[in-house]
């Protein structure tokens, strides 16, 4: 989730949050995890190494899931500060948290760029297990230096393939963002993507068949006369 807030003509405060996702996957993974533990723990280990093995994997799902909650959930907050020329980064989390500054008048323009991940995912039925593969299109917010640089500023994944890349892909809160700074942003789309590639092979197609015609009138005039 992105917000934004002007504190006052000279401080800008942009944020990028990731919590319900990671909060809810830790908790769940928590939760299995003691089930599985308190069905390991009940049984009689002496007799079978089947409930210690349960109650081993029960208590590496709870880690998993503590860890989870420790570490993934974040709030990147950007403070951009027009008085003293810079930006602020602090990586808001359990633990542990990051900090770091950078030049703000060495900002050039905001760049908004699409990407394609595949991501598969097994699934078991009655009818055995099957593979699915999942598109996901995720539009990275960024900011690009004078000196070709960039920061990721924050994210956003779609599933919706068709509305990732023909709905709108800047966000209020860049757009206040950029006026703000008084930079432009540009796009990247993957509909840009693949008209330029598009555009390329026209190109090359032309040029290929530009090339082959001068080879053939230069054979033409090399031809002995009769």
């Amino acid at each position: 989730m992105l917000k934004s807030k002007k504190i006052d003509e000279d401080i800008f405060e942009f944020k990028h949050s990731v919590i319900a996702g990671p909060v809810f996957g830790g908790i769940i993974a928590g939760i299995l995890g003691g089930v599985f533990m308190n069905i390991g723990m009940q049984g009689n280990w002496t007799e079978t190494g089947e409930d210690m093995a349960i109650a081993a994997v029960g208590g590496g799902v709870m880690l998993i899931g503590v860890a989870v909650l420790l570490f993934v959930p974040h709030i990147n907050a950007y403070t951009f500060n027009r008085q003293n020329n810079q930006i602020k980064y602090e990586k808001k989390r359990l633990l542990p948290n990051k900090h770091g500054t950078y030049p703000l008048g060495q900002v050039s323009h905001i760049l908004v760029s699409q990407s394609l991940r595949r991501r598969r995912r097994s699934r078991s039925s009655s009818g055995g297990s099957r593979r699915r593969t999942r598109t996901e299109v995720i539009t990275h917010y960024m900011l690009e230096f004078n000196n070709g640089a960039r920061i990721e500023i924050g994210r956003k994944k779609r599933r919706n393939t068709i509305m990732a890349m023909t709905g709108g892909v800047t966000p209020k809160p860049l757009q206040e963002l950029s006026t703000f700074l008084g930079i432009n942003i540009e796009e990247m789309t993957l509909k840009d993507k693949a008209s330029e590639a598009a555009g390329a092979v026209k190109e090359a197609f032309t040029s290929a068949k530009a090339g082959k015609t001068d080879s053939a009138e230069d054979q033409s005039e090399e031809l002995p006369r009769s």
